[in-house]
């Protein structure tokens, strides 16, 4: 198109399949759905508190505390929220962030490295965000498996379950 510059190549059949990458939309690689981290599924049990285990993926179940517990607890103290509350008792802002993270804002957080304590200023990346993370990168099934979880289905945002590109 002359005014837009917009061009598509010579189109084959190939172009209006989304078993094909040639046709596939590229956000969900033709599946029409996308997985996402749920919320409900991190916290199912939401009368629970975050020292009752309410956070499923860092549930305590060790004597020491995870990293990813500790960095939960620097969020809820940064917060000012009590880990006895029940979870649906926390403000939304609270469960934002510990959902999906803090954005620019640092959070102080201690961690035990040789036998001192270690305080680290940064962003807190989020639950879900990890979960994803994790559940994307990792090359251990145990570990896909495990985060898998707490992962549902969604439309995907890129081509509303039509699982084509955008411009076919």
């Amino acid at each position: 198109n002359p005014v837009t510059g917009f061009e598509l190549p010579a189109l084959t059949p190939k172009h209006f399949s989304f078993n094909s990458h040639v046709g596939a939309c590229g956000a969900c690689h033709g599946l029409g759905t996308q997985l996402f981290c749920d919320p409900d599924l991190v916290v199912p049990d939401r009368e629970k508190s975050l020292n009752e285990g309410a956070v499923k993926p860092w549930s305590a179940g060790a004597k020491k505390k995870s990293w990813n517990q500790k960095q939960m607890d620097a969020v809820a103290e940064h917060f000012g929220v009590s880990g006895d509350v029940p979870f649906k008792k926390l403000p939304e802002s609270f469960q934002q962030a510990l959902f999906f993270g803090t954005g620019g804002t640092k959070i102080d957080m201690v961690w035990e490295k040789d036998g001192r304590e270690v305080t680290w200023r940064r962003p807190y990346e989020g639950v879900c965000r990890v979960v994803e993370r994790h559940f994307v990168e990792t090359t251990s099934d145990s570990v896909k498996r495990m985060m898998g979880r707490f992962m549902a289905s969604q439309e995907c945002p890129d081509c509303a379950w039509r699982r084509l590109k955008k411009e076919f």
